[in-house]
């Protein structure tokens, strides 16, 4: 990846629509390097890719011990035992936890919590060329999204529950009161 330091955009810079093209900014920071990654499409790739190599996903087996020996990594889980020449710590924001049990130093991940809250873009309104925007500090970000451009799923929002050691036990994909799919489902997992 090739690194693009932020350009500042102030008013009568109106190269290539930045703040002062007529509009009501007044100063922009245009990060050319910025980049999003469309996470579930990614994971289903992940996981394409490993059924196809003949490997089998095992859900809701939180590992409670990892240990190499004979050459393999042994992973007790409450589904079962399992063995592998190598461990992919998938994990994400917990993945210290796994990391511990292998006897590998945290590298210090916090898990936080996200809200997302897609909206359905009017059919008459073309936004694929829209930007990421994000304000400086990262804390917000505002983007044209696959799933809501172009026909995709109405407008909804998800909301999750943990137990006391950070698995997910459930997910609630909410509705928008109004919409052709105006119903709560939830899913929970064990």
């Amino acid at each position: 990846m090739v690194f693009r330091p932020p350009v500042r955009r102030t008013p009568g810079d109106a190269a290539g629509g930045g703040a002062g093209a007529g509009d009501a900014r007044d100063r922009a920071l245009h990060k050319p390097g910025a980049c999003d990654v469309d996470v579930d499409a990614a994971h289903q790739g992940f996981l394409r890719g490993l059924r196809a190599a003949g490997g089998t996903v095992v859900t809701g087996a939180r590992v409670t011990g990892l240990a190499r020996r004979g050459g393999r990594w042994h992973a007790g889980t409450p589904a079962g035992d399992f063995s592998a020449p190598l461990v992919v710590n998938a994990a994400g924001a917990w993945a210290d936890d796994v990391a511990r049990l292998a006897g590998v130093p945290p590298a210090g991940l916090v898990a936080y919590r996200r809200t997302a809250a897609l909206a359905r873009v009017p059919d008459d309104r073309d936004v694929t060329g829209w930007p990421m925007v994000t304000d400086v500090a990262d804390t917000c970000t505002i983007e044209p999204d696959p799933a809501t451009v172009g026909g995709g799923p109405e407008a909804y929002w998800h909301s999750y529950t943990y137990d006391a050691v950070g698995n997910r036990t459930t997910e609630t994909q909410h509705a928008v009161a109004g919409t052709a799919t105006d119903q709560d489902v939830t899913r929970t997992y064990t």
